[in-house]
């Protein structure tokens, strides 16, 4: 048996492999050649890093995504008082086992640019086969709930323009999503496209900014509309919604390895974090006393495409949610691709193929991604609805990585390094315990609600 003094050696030995010699070039490489291109921050020096304000303008675009147009649904099914607590409880317990994670990396003292590396680093191989494939889930679920908000958008878009044989042709909206996300599918290098991140979450700003506007306005001239306050047997329901909502889960440590000071991000996670919450409990609250029971799964949908405010609004979140899709996707391939390519060596090693290989290889990429987008596609299709993926996506991705997992690698580093362990108190160990077994029964409840709803089909 090791002694605690040389567990902890081999963990720092490990992380200074990691960090001297996995990621030892600045330079943007083709991720065709290369696909750990995703999780490698462009910036080398302290100069190209970032600082405080920008890493918090970056954590709350990736917090506030699609998941937020779904709470005033979750509001008109649970009620404002169950909904309010539920987002308020996932969100704290998301940010406390996140910063668990960060507080391992902390002291640590060690450069970890994903999830998965530290899970690799602290859990071993199997901590990071459970990561990746969590991740995997995650984000296929995200690029699906994406492709359900296409193909109701073109689905509106017939119906609007009075093609009635398009507006009720089955499978036709799937199909031009399929041909829209094929090109998106094929972006070979991330590095010059994150600039169109930022032009999408403007979109998605403003069209949230004209709901909240038109809201204002039906609350003023109607009165309050929703009434709904506590609805018990929704808790399921609600809980699925409210965790898939924090969308930035899976992102955190690529954000933080891209600070100047990355001890710092503790401070910058606390306080994005407490922004979030605070809009997604008002915005949707706000929209649903406005809407009321006429609430529908995405609140965009409630202003109508005849409406000009509300056909820009959709064109708004079409436009924004086409530019971010493939910064959801690229980590499925990372992940598929990087199995596929079943090397042990250092992927950024320059391989010395034929001419030949790497056109075979280029082909195995390109057909790799085809079946992905495929499945996304079909996965988007059987639901019956976007709430209820949306509700496994929570359930199953959120819920995992973002309250299991992390007090796992928490407890574990724990236990092999008696540094950390003097340091951890145990009102600590208590929030990491209710924490995951909030994530494990919460979790584990919505999936059998949404297994059901879905055998219902409703």
């Amino acid at each position: 048996m090791k002694s605690e003094k040389e567990k902890d050696s081999a963990i720092e030995t490990t992380a200074l492999k990691i960090s001297s010699n996995d990621f030892p070039s600045s330079e943007i490489l083709d991720p065709f050649e290369h696909p750990r291109i995703s999780c490698v921050s462009k910036a080398s020096s302290v100069d190209e890093k970032s600082g405080q304000l920008e890493i918090s303008c970056n954590l709350f675009k990736s917090c506030v995504g699609i998941g937020i147009l779904s709470l005033s649904y979750a509001y008109k099914e649970s009620g404002i008082i169950l909904t309010s607590f539920l987002i308020a409880i996932c969100s704290f317990l998301t940010y406390w086992s996140i910063s668990v994670c960060v507080q391992v990396a902390d002291h640590a003292n060690i450069r970890i640019q994903s999830f998965s590396d530290l899970s690799s680093l602290i859990t071993g191989k199997w901590g990071l086969c459970i990561a990746r494939f969590c991740v995997l889930i995650y984000q296929v679920g995200i690029c699906s709930v994406y492709v359900s908000f296409f193909g109701l958008f073109f689905n509106n878009v017939f119906c609007y323009a009075g093609i009635d044989s398009l507006c009720t042709y089955i499978g036709l909206d799937f199909a031009l999503c399929l041909l829209l996300i094929i090109p998106l599918s094929l972006v070979k290098n991330l590095a010059n496209y994150n600039r169109f991140s930022l032009l999408g979450n403007f979109f998605a700003i403003l069209a949230l900014l004209i709901i909240f506007v038109i809201s204002c306005k039906r609350i003023s001239s109607n009165g309050i509309q929703g009434d709904h306050l506590f609805i018990a047997e929704k808790i399921p329901f609600c809980f699925g919604i409210a965790i898939f909502a924090i969308e930035c889960i899976g992102t955190v440590f690529e954000m933080r390895d891209s600070m100047k000071n990355p001890e710092n991000f503790q401070s910058v996670l606390k306080k994005t974090f407490s922004t979030i919450t605070i809009i997604y409990i008002l915005l949707p609250s706000i929209f649903y006393l406005s809407f009321g029971d006429e609430v529908k799964e995405l609140i965009v949908f409630n202003i109508g495409i005849e409406n000009p405010l509300g056909m820009l609004n959709q064109i708004l979140f079409a436009l924004s949610l086409c530019i971010t899709y493939p910064l959801n996707l690229f980590p499925v391939f990372f992940i598929v691709e990087k199995v596929l390519d079943g090397s042990k060596e250092n992927i950024f090693i320059e391989k010395k193929d034929n001419k030949k290989q790497k056109t075979l290889n280029k082909i195995k990429i390109y057909t790799s991604r085809l079946i992905i987008v495929c499945l996304i596609i079909l996965i988007s299709w059987v639901m019956p609805g976007i709430v209820v993926l949306i509700n496994l996506v929570g359930a199953f991705g959120s819920t995992i990585v973002g309250m299991v997992l992390p007090v796992v690698i928490g407890e574990y580093y724990r236990q092999i390094n008696k540094d950390f362990k003097k340091d951890y108190q145990l009102y600590s160990r208590i929030i990491n315990w209710i924490s995951m077994t909030t994530g494990i029964i919460g979790g584990g409840c919505t999936i059998f609600f949404s297994i059901m709803n879905i055998a219902k089909g409703s």
